[in-house]
């Protein structure tokens, strides 16, 4: 299919105008001729129909958003696929975004601000409670349509890892100034990071910035990690104080001390404003939202014949789990002198002060063997790695299962997207306890503590170098070791 201005099909639709281009999809402004109506077309770029990984993400935004009903949240209307492209359509809003308004009209009174976070927050509580969290709040996700109505876009996106949107230079999925500290630090998140990224677009709503800022997004994410914000009343004089307590209570670092519920924060906002609350059994009740099952490739276990295990199609290291059979020189070289005490007793004697030699070089050599053996492989109960920057660790990455992949496409393992860093660079491997990091055939290879390996066990701080990249290998010890 080929898009010029005004033409174009997929399906049934056909396409009036190509809205935003992002980095794997493309958004268009469609007619869908069975209803008569205008639609938003989001179709996957075709460079991405072979990727698994990305196909996946894609139907799953569509299937999750699909599943939410609730007038403050994008409807989809069709989800198909049609010439070698992935696509789903959704209502079309003709209203702005947020950040579109931000651009034209600056900080808002409290009251509109108000007003546009509440329904914000009433469609996040549908969702927290179909258990669906966004990941992804901020001004240009959010829009207004016709009718004054807020409506959450975007719903359901791929589970990026912070460092992906930090390191992929001249790419940016989402933008870091609204992410919570727990996703920076590699945190499940749960609802209460969605009220954080409100509580930010709040903060830029009454005093049209936002309260951490930076020359990089290494230097963002730092300061969202360790600085205190500025009170939005410091740079709007007008704000009152209960609008500074509701907008740092959303943005508190400590997740435990934030609102609870976007419903709670709905609330505090209705008090605020002299309006009733919000009563919870007014609300419509969703059911839960589940994701199908996924094959888990950083889990997978490998075979115990030594033979490398297939998942997904990729290849797990050949070395895992191998159980070699090996007789200790000393217990050979006795069972040689045993056969001749047996044959030729007589032989033996003339000879006996030679076989001493051999026979304690052969022990000293299995002494020292085992002794090497035992300090260069400690055993772990968990491990991770830790990401750092100015001698700061700003993100940590738990390894689970037998398994985990590090590489730029790695949504189950360690996503980094950089250039440098090959699509599955490394593997860091749990072998009964023992952790082996292993090259994958990178590009730029794989160093441990600035030695470059093809693959190695793993002690308590050793660095690991992957693209320019440092990640430091944190064991904890098995009880009773």
């Amino acid at each position: 299919m080929s898009v010029a201005a005004g033409c174009g099909r997929i399906g049934k639709y056909t396409l009036l105008e190509e809205i935003n281009s992002g980095i794997m999809s493309r958004l268009y402004k469609a007619h869908d001729p069975s209803e008569n109506r205008t639609v938003a077309l989001k179709t996957l770029k075709k460079e991405y129909a072979e990727d698994e990984e990305v196909v996946e993400r894609f139907k799953r935004e569509a299937k999750t958003t699909r599943a939410l009903e609730h007038p403050n949240i994008i409807k989809i209307h069709d989800v198909g696929f049609e010439d070698e492209q992935h696509y789903f359509t959704m209502e079309y809003i003709t209203g702005p975004t947020l950040r579109k308004l931000l651009s034209s009209e600056g900080a808002l009174s409290v009251e509109k601000a108000f007003v546009v976070s509440k329904m914000v927050c009433l469609g996040l509580h549908y969702a927290h409670c179909a258990h669906v969290i966004h990941r992804d709040i901020k001004p240009s996700n959010i829009a207004i349509d016709e009718n004054g109505n807020v409506i959450i876009l975007d719903f359901g996106i791929a589970k990026v890892t912070y460092l992906a949107r930090l390191t992929r230079p001249g790419l940016l999925i989402g933008t870091p100034e609204y992410m919570s500290p727990e996703q920076i630090r590699g945190t499940t998140p749960d609802g209460r990071a969605d009220l954080y990224s409100l509580g930010i677009v709040l903060y830029e709503l009454l005093t049209g910035t936002v309260p951490f800022r930076g020359n990089t997004h290494i230097e963002i994410a730092e300061k969202i990690v360790r600085d205190q914000p500025r009170r939005p009343s410091e740079l709007n004089r007008e704000l009152p104080k209960e609008v500074d307590e509701i907008v740092l209570k959303a943005i508190e670092k400590d997740r435990t001390k934030r609102f609870t519920s976007g419903l709670e924060m709905a609330n505090a906002m209705n008090h605020t404003l002299g309006l009733p609350e919000e009563d919870a059994n007014d609300m419509p009740s969703p059911g839960m939202v589940q994701e199908e099952a996924r094959a888990t490739k950083a889990s997978e276990p490998s075979d115990r014949t030594g033979r490398a295990s297939s998942v997904g199609g990729r290849t797990i290291m050949s070395f895992l789990a191998r159980k070699e059979f090996w007789i200790p020189p000393a217990v050979a070289i006795g069972l040689v002198c045993l056969l001749l005490i047996v044959s030729r007793p007589g032989l033996v004697l003339s000879v006996a002060p030679w076989l001493l030699i051999p026979v304690g070089i052969a022990l000293l050599v299995w002494v020292l063997r085992g002794t090497s053996s035992k300090t260069g492989r400690e055993k772990f109960s968990s491990a991770e790695l830790l990401l750092s920057s100015g001698g700061e660790i700003i993100q940590a990455f738990p390894i689970a299962g037998h398994v985990a992949t590090i590489g730029r496409d790695q949504p189950d393992g360690i996503e980094i997207f950089k250039d440098s860093i090959s699509r599955s660079h490394a593997q860091v491997v749990n072998q009964d306890g023992v952790f082996w990091v292993c090259d994958l055939n990178s590009t730029n290879g794989t160093f441990l503590n600035s030695r470059r390996i093809d693959k190695h066990v793993l002690r308590d701080g050793d660095a690991i170098g992957v693209g320019g990249e440092t990640l430091v290998f944190k064991g904890v010890k098995e009880s009773g070791r």
